[in-house]
């Protein structure tokens, strides 16, 4: 049995909305190990970050390349918009395709902030969501994670906090473009490479292997780095 990470049992326990999402995506995802909610990115590899688990990919690990690495995308985004506007509807409180799209593009279609959003935005609504209220929810959900969100950047170097907020404003594939590198002032491209690879060793940045782009994995993070300006 897969047991629900912390934050779930919280929700459950208030007899709100939220709880149904969960089990939305329990039923619509496979898991095979139960994911931290400290984890962002939705992967083994992740979970193997987030725990100090490499015995699988570490070539040095006596379990290496013995299980199989899965990944878990990203909701499915219409049908995710579609969830969501039921469940509103089976609790009585309205929430339009426009605003719900919203929601879904804000947490880039992650699950567990998707659940967090909603269930902070459920509690404040009266009958029907307006823009207004998803501003403001967005707010309280990174001031929720503002505590983490600290702790993250106190582990990091300047260095690597000033590459990760200029992938949070404008992520790239040129990364090592003259015009980039000045207009965020990354330094050298050496020290672009090291603060590359801890970043990715972290699980803070990935890369799309078809587009090569690097972004900031999670969606709220990202977001609150744009918001503080860091």
């Amino acid at each position: 049995m897969i047991n629900p990470p912390l934050h779930y049992y919280s929700i459950q326990r208030n007899n709100y909305l939220p709880h149904q999402f969960y089990l939305y995506y329990l039923t619509t995802h496979v898991l095979t190990l139960p994911i931290p909610s400290i984890s962002t990115k939705l992967s083994m590899r992740s979970v193997e970050a987030v725990n100090g688990y490499d015995i699988f990919n570490d070539r040095k690990r006596p379990f290496f390349q013995s299980a199989l690495n899965y990944e878990l995308q990203p909701l499915p985004y219409k049908d995710l918009i579609c969830f969501i506007i039921a469940q509103f509807e089976i609790a009585g409180k309205r929430i339009s395709v426009e605003n719900a799209a919203g929601i879904s593009k804000l947490v880039s279609n992650h699950p567990y902030y998707m659940q967090k959003f909603c269930f902070f935005l459920y509690e404040e609504i009266d009958k029907e969501v307006t823009q207004k209220d998803i501003i403001a929810t967005n707010q309280v959900v990174m001031e929720s994670e503002q505590v983490v969100f600290e702790s993250i950047l106190q582990g990091l170097t300047t260095k690597q906090i000033t590459l990760l907020s200029a992938l949070a404003r404008e992520p790239t594939a040129k990364l090592y473009s003259a015009s980039y590198m000045s207009q965020y002032n990354l330094g050298s491209t050496g020290g672009i490479q090291q603060s590359l690879d801890s970043l990715s060793k972290k699980d803070l940045i990935e890369k799309n292997h078809e587009t090569g782009v690097w972004t900031v994995v999670d969606p709220i993070f990202k977001n609150w780095l744009i918001k503080m300006s860091l």
